[in-house]
């Protein structure tokens, strides 16, 4: 993430050092901008932090390692888990910024966050945009987007949006 919106936040402290880098070794390299940039959760900082350790402890020698690989392992894998659920995820008692928390069971982006950089570059070219008229088809175990409504071309705020969905 930080290579592809590093060129988003040039005027930063951290961009002096992540600008010219292709990989990164040093993980608070690439934790840090991203937490000081508002990209990450809390939650997932935590998470990195300790995938962070597990991943120190387990490259450096350690005599442990040798008989709990499978269990680093398994760690390391849930931990993984945990970030992408968090960050990328859609349900859970952790709200995401980026959406409008007031529609329940429902997840759409909200108009400020738009122009976050994460949201820019990461959420929005994976997702689909509609209107409040749209539907879901199950199509082969997926959701199929249909919005073949031929909307009025004008902005309307979040709430609006909400209001409309509720009242088709």
């Amino acid at each position: 993430m930080v290579l592809l919106l590093r060129d988003e936040y040039k005027n930063t402290e951290h961009y002096k050092n992540v600008y010219s880098k292709k990989a990164f070794d040093n993980w608070d390299k690439m934790i840090t901008p991203l937490n000081d940039w508002g990209v990450l959760l809390p939650e997932v900082v935590e998470k990195f932090n300790e995938l962070k350790k597990l991943r120190n402890y387990s490259i450096h020698f350690n005599p442990d390692t040798d008989v709990q690989d499978k269990e680093y392992a398994q760690s390391a894998i849930d931990i993984l888990k945990a970030i992408i659920e968090l960050q990328f995820g859609v349900g859970g008692p952790v709200l995401r910024p980026w959406f409008i928390n007031s529609i329940p069971g429902a997840f759409y982006i909200s108009k400020e966050a738009e122009e976050l950089p994460f949201v820019k570059k990461i959420i929005l070219p994976n997702c689909a945009l509609v209107g409040h008229k749209h539907r879901l088809e199950n199509e082969a175990n997926w959701f199929k987007v249909i919005d073949d409504y031929e909307y009025e071309d004008k902005e309307i705020t979040d709430e609006e949006f909400k209001d409309l969905l509720v009242t088709q």
